[in-house]
């Protein structure tokens, strides 16, 4: 098992342009389904009434929303993959003969130990004011972010260290290609607004990627991702105003721990890599 054969899907299945475009088509279609009542019903009633509701409670369903949204989104995947690809599902996410959950586990603990430590230690005034909540709603928000992060981080860990990192890799026959261009549609995607954005999304996608490459798999990168969107949201950041422009500037400080933590995380998995190749 290796990152070679993790992009290439050890050959499974069939990838010329209009099975590609199908399975994108199918994506975009559950996304739809799912975001059209969203948009429609559930969020003119979170824009009404998040600004009364205490935090992180407003976050959380945020989260749950985001979860909605990308099970379709995996839904439309998943179908392409098996019925137009031809694929195992599983091929996806991994090279082992079954999903490695210990790994995954590795990398939530140990990102969530990092985003939470080194947050605190830069800024223990940016921790949100939790005892001040009530318990239930508490208790409430923190599950519920976990249950939608549990969703959405995975998806895109398969959306772009799996499906397109192994599509580019067969359209343009270089793995050199289809990581760099994995890393730059990642970054895109989470753009927001300015350059700090920019920056954070890119030096995660780096590390991820080359966690993804050591292991052979995704799953030590979607427990570190997950466990990244759950600490931040639930001590640090409002997701209401997860998008807004820093007046501020880029934080290079917060950005210098983002590469501590992504350091940390490919140290890790390169001990797990050569632990699994030593006789």
């Amino acid at each position: 098992m290796s990152g070679a054969d993790f992009i290439d899907a050890r050959a499974q299945g069939r990838h010329d342009w209009a099975r590609t475009l199908g399975t994108v088509a199918l994506t975009v279609a559950g996304v739809a389904v799912v975001l059209v009542p969203t948009r429609l019903l559930v969020l003119p009633w979170l824009q009404a009434n998040g600004a009364d509701m205490p935090e992180p409670l407003r976050s959380g369903l945020l989260a749950l929303m985001a979860g909605l949204i990308f099970t379709g989104a995996m839904a439309g995947l998943f179908l392409g993959v098996r019925l137009l690809h031809g694929r195992s599902v599983r091929s996806l996410v991994t090279t082992a003969p079954r999903l490695r959950w210990g790994q995954t586990l590795l990398g939530f603990g140990l990102s969530g130990l990092l985003v939470g430590g080194l947050g605190w230690l830069l800024d223990p005034g940016a921790v949100k004011p939790l005892a001040e909540v009530d318990p239930r709603i508490l208790g409430f928000s923190a599950m519920a972010m976990l249950v939608g992060f549990s969703i959405q981080a995975p998806a895109e860990e398969v959306v772009f260290r799996g499906y397109l990192l192994q599509v580019a890799r067969r359209v343009f026959r270089s793995g050199a290609a289809a990581v760099v261009l994995s890393v730059a549609l990642f970054t895109l995607a989470h753009l927001g607004y300015g350059l700090e954005s920019a920056l954070f999304s890119l030096t995660s996608a780096i590390g991820l990627t080359v966690c993804v490459l050591l292991l052979g798999g995704l799953e030590f990168a979607m427990g570190a991702h997950v466990a990244n969107n759950l600490v931040v949201a639930f001590l640090f950041q409002d997701l209401s105003d997860a998008n807004a422009p820093s007046a501020a500037g880029v934080d290079w400080t917060e950005l210098a721990a983002n590469i501590v933590v992504m350091g940390v995380l490919v140290a890790t998995a390169a001990v797990l890599a050569r632990r699994r190749v030593s006789p």
